[in-house]
This record gives structure tokens, C-alpha cells and sequence, in this order.
């Protein structure tokens, strides 16, 4: 330890810059903040390697069905590419410049394709690589290339050590930082239906800032342990170093357990130190390779009044009709917690959604993106890595980031925690109340960070199918009214996407309908009235701005069909949008043009004083329409993309544009194969006067063709932007399972 501390003094010859009154230490980590890393030894000395394979043998003969021979040829290095969900693009093979497939299966020896590959590793270290080929040809000229490790680093405790390092980063460890990332130590632990921002830190490391302490500054941080070998345990310590004396402000030995865990800590250091100093972040082991460690989610922050702090809370209630909320549908009673809210706040009686289902919507909606901006329009698509939502801007500025959804297409593994300190992916949606679950973790949120500026994301599957709510809230909705059923998934009982146009009877469809007015009543009790009260006692109402909105709607065989992401009618597309603004700002203001939700994220920007125009959205602040200062309409774009996965859907786009909606629709040969029951006439040009037919029932294309063609010409305008290409998020067996609830995926 007397060691560790003389290394430390001659850091405070270096001045410390002005700090801030949030610290987050995984955001501002540098290079120069990391004073010694197994990351370091390894990222440093991982090297790209290629050779050509010689001395061939071998190693087994299939003589059934097509001949084949699989080769044997050893390695000058260890192949390190071997975790299996890692990224294998550094490893490659190819025989004079045909690219093999590689076959990451222990049973390659028993019944491999032809022209497929993989390697093994023998007790002794040594890597052998194995081809399939057919038998009359033989392996020449085989080029590998690879990722291992300088050769002057292969001894046995090196190659561990690495190995061990590079296994983390499967797709359980989720990285969404897009600038610097020193030795790839930045990235993310996912523990069961949470995602937390985390720094690698295995022993032995050690990891210094420049800080500023105040009397109100407190330091919160977590810590995750899983073992590699249980041979000893280790000891983590926190430090705060000043002048020519350290403190230590938390110190614990921890063993690793069977069964890790996450534990949260919260140490009050302005009581008895203040100044400027260095804050040290210490992991030691008396095995260098023991044990993956990480720090969870490490801050620092200067405990502010209430009055002083800047919070905004976005809540996005998924599959909500817009006309399912009192406000909208002039019914007093139908939502007496949001309709009292919406006194304090403006209500944007025309906001569209860049589309009808959750993914490319609620990516738009966080990003200020449309569609063809973002690329993440097809099933499942994956948040891509280029693009920065309010939460990763917000985490930049100091703000502490925290989600609470209902997982599903929301999940960690299609990109929706980027940005975000913490994401919570289960709502308990597969009970009759699951808005109230997401209460329960926000009240506690809030009671735990209200010194802090912080932006919150809820969302809740409580309206979307299947709909079940509590019996008790039911039968305020009902008043005496007799239902079909308690409760009904949609899906099941149309018969999922086959059944998208099955006609039901009268009585069945209003049972739906009553069964989706208690759940949004269920919202409005268990979510949004308990939320608000809980600001208010918590005295941070007033300079809370609060959004309420929904990625979506839902058919109820509106236009002949059932559910969403198959059109893009108003019952889809046109959504509720509820902005509460800090200290009540434009209370009471009811704006009638069109708006979108790609503005949200800019209009957030806006009102904290961070300028959107550094930003490159398609979304513009709705200030300057909220002030009337805006004459221009703006273009409201909806997409749907044709997908493979999904091909009885065709692909559309539409443009809202002052009273007028024109919707282009891809005809698709024999599309009525891929239904049971017959879909409406499909036209490929439908415009309609909103103004003087909100239900979209009289298609005016050929009687206002000239509006036609200058919508259809602001859409081809629109459509030159190519989408970037999407990656593909996981789905695996507990996810499936979700998305088969919801209606997403029948197999």
C-alpha cells in the first residue's frame, strides 16, 4: 500500500482543471486517467496477423454422399477470435481468394459442409486449423488472418489473461460509445433485465480523475464481481489524494460468488473533505487473473436544492390512440389524471409518428430522426452505432440517464440503452397491471436523485394488446356494461398476422374497445397521477418538464384491420403529445399544426439551453410554433419499409401537410395470399382533406389531383435520401418468448 501511495504524490504537480458539479466517471475517462489495466497490456499488444498455412495433413475422410476430406495445419500464434458472439470480422480465410464460412461448432469433425472452417486448441496452447474440403481438391495457398497477440507476450499468464478479457465482450457486454474508448474498458454490464453503465476494472487496476469535492458532494457507485478462479479474493478501494495525504473513502474485500450480483453504494464525502484532489479507483487481487470486476455506474455530484435542478421526464405510452385520452376526445372523467396535467401544460392536437410500430418510431422520437435518416426500419433492426439520441447528448452535459420500458422491440439488444446510465426492461406486462410496476421504480428513482438534473424515459405496454387490466378499474370503466371477456389478446383471437382483416362481430369489437378504455384509465391512476404526485411532494413539479406521447396506435377495425404497423391511417400514426414545460411555461395552449415526433428532442435541447442546431435532427424545436412565430408548415413523414421478414406488408409513405395526407402505397402482386381474410382494395395513391375528413374515408386523388402531385413530389424529394444499412439485433429464447406475447412473432 506504502507502494501504491508514493506512486500517487507526484500526480498533484499537475493543476486540476475546473470541475463541474457532476462528475461521470465513465463519460470523462481518458487515457490518461487509466494508471494500470490488464486492458492496457492487452489492447496494446493485440495485433492483426496474416499467414499462409503450410504443411497440410490429414485429419479425417467422409466417404457417403459427397466426398470430403477435412485438413489439418497448425499456427505460428494463438487465434484469439474465438468468443462466440464476438466480433469476427479480423478473422478471415480464404484459398486463392474464395472466402470460407466459418463453423463455430465443438461437432465440426462429425459432419462439417464443404469449403467451411474452424480451429481448436490443445492442451498444450498449440491452435490447429481445420478445413473441409471436397476430396479432389486439395488445401494450397491458405491465407488466415487473425487477431492475437504480440509475440512477445505469449506466455502461458499473458494468453490467459487475454483470452479471459477478450470472452467479456460478448454481446452481454454492451459498448454504445461512439468517441474515444480506451482500451475498450467503457462499456456496458447487462444483468438479467438491466443494462448498467460500467468501467472494466479486473485486478489489478487503477484509475485516477481530478476532482473537485464540495460540502454537498456525494459519490455513488456500484460494483459487479464473476469469477474466472475462485483462488483468492479481491479488494476494491476508493481514495480521494490531496497534497501529500490520501483518504480512504471506501474499502471492501469481495469474493466472487456462484450467483453475482449488482451492489449499489452512496458515500457522503463532502462531510469531512473538500478541495481539489484526485479521486482513485483501486482493484487489486493477489492473482493478477482472478475475476472480472466492474465499476457500476460511477458519479460524483454536488447535491443541488430542488428549485435549482433541471429535470425532464419522457413518457412514451406505447400503442396509445390519441383519441383513448379525455382531452382529445372532449370526455371529462375519461383520464382525470393526464386531463390535469394537461391544464399546465401545451397539447399538440396534430403530432405525428415517423411510423406505425415501435422500433423505427421510438428511434426517431429519441434521435429527432426520420426513418431514412436512422435505417433502423425493418425487423429486427438494431439502433445504430452513428446515431446519438437525447439520452447520450444529455449524459454528456451532466445529466444523469434512467429508463424503465417494457423491453420487447424496446430491448437492450436492439440498441435502446445507448446513452442511458441505467435501462429496466420489464414492466410486468404479462400482468393486468403493469403501469404500476413502473411507478414503483420511479418513485423510488426520484426519492434517491432529486438533488440531481436528470432525464427519466418511461414506457409501458399497459395499453397495447394483449389487454387485461384490474377488475377494480374495469368496473369504473364498464359502469354496469357487460363484457365478452376480462380479458383478450387481439392477436390470439384474429389469429395473429394472417388475421390482421378478420372481421368480428359488433359486440366483440366494443368488448375491445371498453377493455381498452380501462387500460388507459389503469395508466392514468397507477402511473400518471402517482408520478405527478410524487414531484409535487417532492418539490420538483415546477421545474420538471414532463412529455407524454405514444410511439403509436392501434386499429380497431377502423380501415378493415386490426392492430399496427400494417398502414398509415390516423388511428396509427396521429399521436397524443402532452408537454408539460418547466414552471408551467405555456400553460393551457392548445396547438393545432402539425408537428412531429422527431421534434421532441430538439424542443428538449432547446429548453434546457443546449442549441439543436449543433445537432444534426430532422426535428426542429417547438418553441417557435408554440410562440406563433412559425408560418412554414412543417412535412410530417410516416414510413413503413417493405420486409422480408414480414412481406404481406407492403411498403408506404405518407405526408401530412397542412389539411392535406397523402399516402403512397407499394402494390404488391397477389398480397391477398398472405391473409385469411380479404384486405380492403389496396390503391396505390390515396389523398385526403383531414380537415373535412378525419376518418380518411373519401379518397380525393383523382378530384384533387394537382395537390396530389405536389405532396407526391415533396415525398420523391424525400425518398432520394438513401437509409443507412441496419444491423440486426439478438433475439434469444426469453426475448422470443416476449415478443410471441406481444403479438410481434408468431413462430
Amino acid at each position: 500500500m506504502k507502494k501504491f501511495l508514493s506512486l500517487l504524490f507526484p500526480v498533484f504537480l499537475i493543476s486540476c482543471t475546473k470541475s463541474p458539479d457532476f462528475y461521470n466517471f465513465r463519460e470523462i475517462l481518458k487515457k490518461e486517467n487509466i494508471k494500470d489495466s490488464p486492458y492496457y497490456e492487452v489492447y496494446k499488444n493485440l495485433e492483426k496477423r496474416r499467414e499462409v498455412l503450410k504443411n497440410w495433413f490429414i485429419v479425417k475422410e467422409f466417404s457417403r454422399g459427397k466426398r470430403i476430406k477435412i485438413w489439418g495445419a497448425e499456427t505460428s500464434y494463438p487465434i484469439l477470435n474465438q468468443y462466440k458472439n464476438g466480433s469476427l470480422e479480423n478473422l478471415k480465410l480464404s484459398m486463392e481468394g474464395k472466402n470460407f464460412n466459418f463453423y463455430h461448432d465443438e461437432k465440426f469433425a462429425e459432419n462439417p459442409p464443404e469449403y467451411t472452417w474452424t480451429f481448436k486448441e490443445d492442451n498444450e496452447g498449440k491452435y490447429t486449423v481445420l478445413l473441409s474440403l471436397p476430396s479432389e481438391i486439395l488445401p494450397v495457398n491458405i491465407e488466415l488472418s487473425y487477431l492475437t497477440l504480440n509475440g512477445n507476450l505469449l506466455s502461458n499468464g499473458s494468453l490467459r489473461r487475454a483470452k479471459n478479457l477478450l470472452a467479456e465482450e460478448e454481446n452481454k457486454w454492451i459498448e454504445d460509445f461512439n468517441g474515444e474508448n480506451p482500451y475498450g474498458i467503457k462499456r456496458k454490464v447487462r444483468f438479467f433485465d438491466q443494462t448498467w453503465d460500467a468501467i472494466f476494472a479486473p485486478p489489478r487496476t487503477v484509475i485516477e480523475f481530478p476532482i473537485k469535492i464540495y460540502r454537498e458532494s456525494i459519490l455513488e457507485f456500484g460494483y459487479f464481481l464473476r469469477s474466472w478462479q475462485k483462488r483468492s479474493n479481491i479488494l476494491i478501494s476508493i481514495y480521494f489524494c490531496k497534497k501529500n495525504y490520501c483518504t480512504r473513502l471506501f474499502s471492501k474485500e469481495i469474493s466472487p460468488e456462484s450467483e453475482p450480483d449488482i451492489t449499489l453504494e452512496k458515500v457522503e464525502i463532502g462531510r469531512n473533505l473538500k478541495g481539489k484532489g484526485k479521486l482513485i479507483f483501486l482493484t487489486d487481487c493477489k492473482s493478477k487473473d482472478s475475476a472480472f470486476f466492474a465499476w457500476i455506474n460511477p458519479h460524483l455530484y454536488r447535491k443541488k436544492e430542488p428549485e435549482k435542478t433541471k429535470n425532464v421526464i419522457l413518457i412514451s405510452l406505447d400503442s396509445l390512440r390519441r383519441d383513448y385520452i379525455g382531452i382529445y376526445r372532449g370526455e371529462k372523467g375519461f383520464t382525470p389524471e393526464i386531463d390535469r396535467l394537461s391544464e399546465d401544460s401545451v397539447v399538440f392536437e396534430n403530432a405525428y409518428s415517423s411510423a406505425p410500430w415501435t422500433i423505427p418510431s421510438h428511434l426517431s422520437m429519441l434521435s429527432g430522426l426520420n426513418p431514412n435518416s436512422h435505417g433502423a426500419n425493418t425487423f429486427p433492426d438494431k439502433v445504430p452505432s452513428f446515431v446519438r439520441t437525447i439520452p447520450q447528448i444529455l449524459r454528456e452535459k451532466g445529466y444523469l440517464t434512467f429508463a424503465y420500458t417494457g423491453g420487447g422491440l424496446l430491448s437492450a439488444n436492439f440498441g435502446f440503452s445507448n446513452g442511458f446510465n441505467y435501462y429496466k426492461e420489464w414492466d410486468g406486462s404479462e400482468l393486468p397491471d403493469s403501469s404500476k410496476p413502473v411507478f414503483e421504480r420511479v418513485d423510488k428513482f426520484i426519492s434517491s436523485n432529486k438533488g440531481k438534473n436528470f432525464f427519466l424515459f418511461l414506457h409501458t405496454y399497459q395499453f397495447h394488446d394483449p389487454l387485461e387490466s384490474p377488475e377494480d378499474i374495469q368496473d369504473k370503466v364498464l359502469k354496469g356494461e357487460k363484457l365478452l371477456w376480462k380479458g383478450i389478446s387481439i392477436s390470439k383471437l384474429i389469429g395473429g398476422g394472417k388475421g390482421t382483416y378478420k372481421p368480428l362481430k359488433e359486440k366483440e369489437i366494443e368488448s375491445i374497445k371498453f377493455l381498452a378504455k380501462a387500460e388507459i384509465r389503469t395508466i392514468d391512476e397507477h402511473l400518471i397521477g402517482p408520478l405527478v404526485k410524487k414531484l409535487k411532494d417532492e418539490g420538483i413539479y415546477d421545474q420538471t418538464m414532463i412529455i407524454i406521447t405514444s410511439d403509436h396506435g392501434d386499429e380497431f377495425f377502423d380501415h378493415g384491420g386490426w392492430q399496427h404497423s400494417h398502414t398509415l391511417y390516423n388511428e396509427l400514426i396521429r399521436v397524443p403529445l402532452i408537454i408539460k414545460f418547466p414552471y408551467q411555461k405555456f400553460k393551457g395552449k392548445k396547438i393545432t399544426r402539425n408537428v412531429r415526433l422527431i421534434d421532441i428532442a430538439p424542443t428538449i435541447l432547446d429548453v434546457l439551453k443546449f442549441n439543436p442546431e449543433k445537432y444534426s435532427m430532422d426535428g426542429r424545436s417547438l418553441i417557435p410554433v408554440i410562440k406563433g412565430q412559425e408560418k412554414k408548415e412543417r412535412k410530417c413523414f410516416s414510413e413503413i419499409y417493405y420486409d422480408p421478414e414480414r412481406p404481406h406488408i407492403p411498403w408506404r409513405v405518407s405526408l401530412v401537410y397542412g389539411d392535406y395526407k397523402l399516402i403512397v402505397n407499394q402494390i404488391i402482386h397477389d398480397w391477398e395470399k398472405f391473409f385469411e381474410y380479404n384486405p380492403p382494395p389496396l390503391n396505390p395513391f390515396e389523398l385526403y382533406n383531414l380537415r373535412n375528413d378525419p376518418y380518411e374515408k373519401n379518397n380525393l386523388y383523382y378530384e384533387k389531383n394537382e395537390i396530389a402531385q405536389s405532396l407526391f413530389e415533396m415525398i420523391k424529394e424525400y425518398k432520394k435520401k438513401i437509409p443507412p444499412k441496419a444491423e440486426k439485433g439478438t433475439i434469444e429464447e426469453e426475448l422470443r418468448e416476449k415478443l410471441r406475447a406481444l403479438g410481434y412473432i408468431n413462430q
